[in-house]
């Protein structure tokens, strides 16, 4: 199992100059501070760098960075919950209609995923993955039931309720945002760019929207009574009308796609 460790980077508290970090192979830390400025960078065969909940924004920075194998850095948006269902109705007593149904609850969008600025003086390069890809939506709740009409010797039968309309579902979240510069600081600091193999893989896809929910189907209409008055008339009390089925959510947007940009320079420079 994959050791977690996760390491709050307070550089500010370093001598400049001073500061690095290196992440072994198959261990995890977390980028907590919104700028990482460093001297080394050291992240071998399947290191993971990923970014705290609540950054929307990163900067890390090195003079000299190695970077090994199958390397990430995760700073995909979180996916949205799914809405409640809505509770049915209540059935109604004696005369009395059935209660309407409650509305399912909306699906919460998708975060956004995380902007990134990256500046690595690379003495070597193997392969690194980069996601910030936004969040999907959560799924919207189902209307609830609406509920029956009562029936009573008294009347017709009551109305049935009419159903609780469908819980939207939520948006996708928006693609981070990634900008790279980079420079050969060693003869094995050349970076190759490919999304479908090792190198610099970026994924900057907006998040999917989510289904919404089902609306309520309308309660059932009170039963008709066939009723014998004290005179021996027989008389029937007409059946109650079904209640409606509620109302359709509106689609939710997918998230828009982040961009990204992969600059080689000669030299550092801000």
């Amino acid at each position: 199992m994959r050791k977690l460790l996760l390491s709050l980077l307070c550089v500010a508290a370093l001598p400049a100059g001073a500061e690095e970090l290196i992440v072994e192979a198959g261990e995890e830390r977390l980028l907590s501070q919104p700028s990482v400025h460093l001297q080394r960078l050291v992240l071998k065969d399947g290191a993971v760098l990923r970014v705290a909940a609540g950054l929307a924004r990163v900067e890390l920075h090195a003079e000299q960075a190695w970077i090994g194998r199958g390397v990430q850095l995760l700073g995909a948006g979180q996916d949205g919950h799914a809405g409640a269902n809505g509770q049915a109705g209540l059935d109604g007593q004696g005369c009395l209609p059935g209660a309407d149904g409650q509305a399912g609850g909306s699906g919460v969008a998708g975060q956004a995923g995380v902007n990134l600025d990256l500046r690595l003086g690379l003495q070597s390069f193997d392969s690194l993955l980069i996601d910030v890809r936004g969040g999907q939506g959560g799924a919207g709740g189902n209307g609830g039931l609406g509920g029956a009409g009562g029936a009573s010797q008294a009347c017709a039968g009551g109305l049935g309720g009419t159903g609780g309309a469908a819980g939207a579902g939520g948006a996708g979240g928006r693609g981070g945002d990634v900008h790279v510069r980079y420079w050969r600081a060693g003869k094995d600091g050349l970076l190759a760019v490919s999304n479908y193999g090792p190198g610099l893989q970026v994924l900057t896809s907006g998040g999917h929207s989510a289904q919404a929910g089902l609306p309520g189907a309308g309660g059932a209409g009170g039963l008709g009574q066939l009723v014998k008055r004290p005179t021996g008339i027989k008389i029937f009390r007409n059946p109650g009308s079904a209640g409606t089925t509620g109302h359709f959510a509106t689609p939710a947007p997918h998230g828009e796609a982040g961009r990204f940009l992969i600059e080689a320079q000669a030299e550092p420079r801000d």
